[in-house]
């Protein structure tokens, strides 16, 4: 059985500032940005209990955070079979690996993964006020270390592929052990992709947010396989191929885990 997320927020009932994330439904000013290492885990928060004033319910624990279209996906019954181990490297490829094979949806009441546009489940949660279309590599990600349990100050919510927004450290591929480095990237590293020949800094975004699932290394040759939302618009298992002529450009990111 799935273990369920907390069902705690931390709020300010007072009046609201710009730093704080304000419910339009019930006006409580919520999760203080500049205390908050990520402003989308705010909105995580936030969206989470709009929900429930707009409903008239109570709190639900995360991994009962979906959307109505959703519960009734194959994706959302792949997901319910997961049975998480505590061992947060395993537990968010276990959740990734549930959800291949979805796909955008072409309407906000679409989001059961059944194609067609590019409305998702992972993009309306991390938008509090219920916004379900984007890209959406980073919110899949983002949303697989929710369901996976995964505490935020171990993997941030965010909305684009910045490594330093998801926390953690950053590797080059010079600082890795095929560049010359020391760091092995390991199952459950998070990998960016840029599509250039330059290498920003970790503290822009890339192209692309992926999940590392394995990493071989024979010779030159060195295979990455990933588990990636918004890959030709789909949740999809692939290998990248790097070697001395062709590395990558980009950043493994080792998340904090204990």
């Amino acid at each position: 059985m799935r273990a369920a997320g907390s069902t705690q927020m931390d709020y300010n009932s007072g009046a609201p500032t710009a730093a704080f994330n304000q419910c339009s439904l019930c006006g409580k000013a919520y999760i203080c940005h500049q205390c908050s290492a990520s402003g989308y885990d705010a909105n995580f928060n936030m969206h989470r209990h709009r929900e429930v004033c707009a409903s008239g319910g109570t709190m639900v624990p995360i991994d009962d955070f979906y959307s109505p279209s959703y519960r009734n996906s194959v994706y959302y019954q792949r997901l319910k079979n997961v049975a998480l181990t505590g061992d947060y490297r395993r537990d968010l490829l276990a959740v990734a690996e549930s959800q291949i094979g979805y796909v955008g949806g072409r309407s906000a009441d679409r989001l059961d993964g059944s194609g067609g546009g590019k409305h998702t489940e992972y993009y309306w949660a991390l938008s509090w006020e219920g916004n379900s279309e984007g890209d959406w590599c980073s919110e899949f990600a983002s949303w697989c270390a929710r369901q996976a349990n995964i505490p935020f100050d171990v993997i941030h919510c965010s909305p684009s592929a910045n490594p330093s927004s998801f926390g953690g450290t950053s590797y080059a591929w010079s600082d890795s052990v095929f560049g010359g480095g020391s760091y092995m990237p390991q199952p459950g590293d998070l990998m960016f992709i840029c599509h250039t020949n330059e290498l920003p800094p970790p503290t822009r975004s890339m192209d692309h947010t992926t999940i590392v699932e394995s990493v071989s290394w024979d010779g030159d040759r060195v295979t990455v396989t990933v588990i990636d939302g918004n890959c030709n618009n789909s949740v999809r298992r692939h290998d990248h191929v790097y070697s001395s002529s062709r590395p990558m450009v980009g950043y493994f990111v080792a998340p904090d885990y204990p």
